[in-house]
């Protein structure tokens, strides 16, 4: 039973080298892993254009309307809040700043340390935020994505993809 005054992460009984610090990805060993997406590297350019070869101009408008506009699942967490799912993203439905009531379909990927995926299939805009040091502090990701996307037309605010986010 839990002990009064105290929270579960407290009393949480991890194995022996489990870390909850979002940087212990950083260290040496886990850099030099062959652990899928943790021995990745690559340029936040690298990934807009493989994701925009890849995605917008190798789907048809068709399937990216679907993709967009068609959440398969549902996710209601308590860190993140809801979360509409389609294929491995995350489905929004933002404000244009030169059209307010007018809203674009975004489709985005939230990594675990703070980098940022954002496709918005309708302007054929991809947004690559990768991170150096991981973190859960998405302040930085946040600023950058709301400036880049305000400048480019596409989302008046990215409240929403940060919704409920530490």
């Amino acid at each position: 039973a839990p002990v009064s005054g105290s929270s579960v992460m407290d009393q949480m009984r991890l194995p022996a080298g489990v870390v909850l610090d979002p940087c212990c990805v950083n260290a040496e060993g886990a850099r030099t892993s062959t652990i899928p997406s943790f021995a990745a590297f690559g340029t936040a350019r690298g990934l807009a254009e493989l994701v925009h070869k890849g995605m917008l101009k190798g789907l048809s408008q068709r399937v990216l309307r679907e993709l967009a506009g068609t959440p398969l699942t549902r996710e209601n967490s308590p860190l993140f809040g809801t979360w509409r799912w389609t294929y491995g993203f995350q489905v929004y439905e933002l404000d244009s700043p030169s059209a307010p009531g007018n809203k674009r379909k975004v489709l985005c990927h939230h990594a675990f340390g703070g980098s940022l995926l954002v496709v918005v299939p309708d302007l054929e805009i991809v947004l690559t935020v990768l991170v150096n040091c991981l973190t859960l502090d998405r302040t930085a990701t946040r600023e950058i994505a709301e400036a880049i996307l305000a400048d480019l037309d596409a989302a008046a605010s990215v409240g929403p993809i940060f919704a409920g986010m530490f």
